[in-house]
């Protein structure tokens, strides 16, 4: 394994910032929480880093299962030229789901509605959880 791990140097950069950059602004200005904001995403990054791959296989495993579920052999052939890349073949995979998005099927809304559901719950492990215990997207 390559030391330091990227979730480590994005650590580290946080630190750095926090810790020599961020002392030197005054409190309430726009570059000291433009600089938190930045201080903020690096963390979020490094938090989230070593699970994006499996979460965007998962991803990518479900819609995959889902639009066969839904469309069937009519997808095989779709399904079974997907490129290698991962990213991009979640790129393909989701613009698939997009297309069913305005189906007016009720069982095929669900199927989706679901699908959407699952992909959230993997984004939302990979957020950094609040020191304060808030959750995301609840009210301040």
């Amino acid at each position: 394994m390559i030391r330091p791990t990227d979730p480590d140097l994005l650590n580290g950069v946080a630190a750095s910032l926090e810790q020599t950059v961020l002392p030197d602004l005054a409190r309430g200005t726009a570059a000291r929480r433009q600089l938190q904001a930045a201080i903020a995403i690096l963390r979020r990054m490094a938090f989230a880093l070593p699970q994006r791959a499996a979460a965007i296989e998962a991803d990518c495993a479900d819609m995959a299962e889902t639009l066969e579920r839904i469309a069937g052999e009519a997808l095989a052939t779709t399904l079974a030229g997907l490129p290698n890349e991962v990213e991009a073949r979640h790129l393909v995979l989701q613009d698939a789901v997009a297309a069913l998005a305005d189906v007016p099927d009720v069982l095929i809304r669900s199927e989706l509605t679901a699908l959407y559901r699952r992909m959230t719950d993997r984004q939302m492990a990979l957020i950094l959880p609040d020191p304060t215990g808030k959750k995301p997207g609840s009210p301040a």
